[in-house]
């Protein structure tokens, strides 16, 4: 048997002299003893019956000599790629937006482009005949923009129609909405959960002084004040996730505003807090003033302090040890549909004929979505500890960085600063629970 190459062993940890094992593939953790963590810095182990050596066996730890961890990696992200359990669309009611936000990434792509009475019906077709080819137990729609409550008939029309259809068939539906939250008003809100609203994603950037800069109204008024009024008078009656873009000189202004959050009785109602750098934009000299990726951004152990800082205080937020995986070359069934009926495998691509993957009128997807669910990024990365947290990376990352959709976008960086931390977080969190 031989140590498996994702295991990731932190010294001194939980107290002296003990190591804190925690491995990428299996996503197993263990505290081991020197003498232990002796055996596995060696390449070859010779087998041995003992109940340690057993469980380190069973945990992935450690590798009996027939197993390929390459191939058990690449069955991990086939099982993730092709699971049809779950069935989720972004629905773009509109291009438009009523923003005018400093680094939006639909830059070069905003319009006022609105979903017709025709192909929001087209979209509720669509979603039935593919939900009857591959038979997923739930149908989850993500309604998006520009600003998707500008235009609210296609959300009240499909959301309306498949929910029925969804219930005769004994399907599990459900929506939310990413929205600015500036239109996110509560008789809105009672019109929409009848027809399946659960919760909404608001970006809020900060306290007000930063946010209204970077997130004004098109004629340059501050969104702020009316954002939070709105998220009050929503978030008993939705699950509301608020979401920050930060960059060096915004977040460390950040516990103000969590500060603000605590004095206006927010804590504990949202359902989730969270912040990641401003990433670039395609297309637009802006971008090269932003991040490409985690890797890239020098504020990453600022990010992380943040995320300490919110579990600290009690709000809810993101746990785990990786970046999501990308979604333009996992997950089938995941897919964005923009208001004229493209389909495209990622809402931060919508817009652009180069990451095209087919329209709703048509049966099938184009080859274009072939070649993404067949373009396994990940081998590239193979020897890395940490390519089964990431998957190869971001595909817009890789866009911006390397000008290629399948180049390597590598978060190696990242993870070696902030892994052991964030192993050390998970530790404490699972040991107090």
């Amino acid at each position: 048997m031989y140590p498996s190459r994702f295991n990731i062993i932190i010294p001194d940890y939980p107290e002296p002299k003990k190591y804190l094992c925690f491995n990428t593939l299996t996503q197993s953790m263990v505290v081991l003893d020197k003498d232990i963590v002796e055996i596995l810095k060696r390449k070859k182990i010779p087998s041995d019956k003992s109940r340690i050596i057993n469980n380190l066996c069973k945990l992935g730890i450690l590798v009996e000599d027939h197993v390929d961890e390459e191939r058990v990696l690449k069955y991990l992200f086939d099982r993730i790629k092709y699971d049809n359990s779950i069935f989720h669309i972004t629905v773009l009611t509109t291009y438009d937006c009523n923003f005018s936000c400093v680094y939006c990434v639909e830059e070069g792509v905003k319009g006022p482009s609105y979903m017709s009475s025709k192909t929001s019906a087209r979209v509720v077709d669509w979603i039935k005949d593919k939900a009857k080819e591959r038979g997923p137990k739930t149908i989850n729609i993500t309604f998006y923009g520009g600003e998707p409550l500008l235009h609210v008939s296609p959300i009240e029309f499909i959301s309306r129609g498949i929910k029925k259809w969804a219930e005769e068939n004994g399907i599990g539906f459900s929506f939310g909405i990413i929205t600015n939250g500036s239109l996110l008003r509560p008789k809105l809100i009672e019109r929409l959960i009848p027809l399946g609203l659960k919760g909404a994603k608001i970006t809020i950037d900060g306290i007000r002084e930063v946010h209204d800069k970077r997130r004004p109204f098109k004629g340059g008024k501050g969104s702020f004040d009316i954002i939070i009024k709105n998220v009050i008078e929503a978030v008993d009656r939705i699950a509301i996730h608020l979401g920050g873009n930060v960059d060096e000189e915004s977040i460390h202004k950040i516990p103000l505003f969590l500060d603000y959050l605590e004095e206006i009785g927010l804590k504990e109602k949202l359902a989730e807090v969270d912040f990641k750098p401003i990433m670039g934009q395609i297309g637009t000299a802006r971008g090269a003033c932003y991040t490409t990726s985690l890797s890239d951004s020098n504020i990453f152990i600022e990010l992380f302090n943040i995320r300490k800082e919110l579990i600290k205080r009690g709000f809810k937020t993101r746990r785990g040890f990786g970046i999501e995986f990308c979604k333009m070359v996992n997950n089938e069934l995941d897919v964005s549909i923009d208001p004229i009926g493209n389909i495209y495998k990622c809402p931060a691509m919508v817009g652009r004929d180069e990451t095209l993957v087919g329209n709703i009128y048509e049966e099938e997807f184009d080859y274009r979505f072939i070649e993404m669910m067949t373009e396994d990024v990940w081998k590239k990365c193979i020897h890395c500890p940490y390519v089964p947290l990431c998957g190869g990376g971001c595909r817009y990352a890789a866009y911006l960085k390397t000008g290629d959709f399948y180049g390597i976008a590598c978060e190696k960086r990242y993870f070696e600063a902030i892994l052991p931390e964030i192993i050390k977080l998970e530790y404490k969190y699972q040991c107090a629970v």
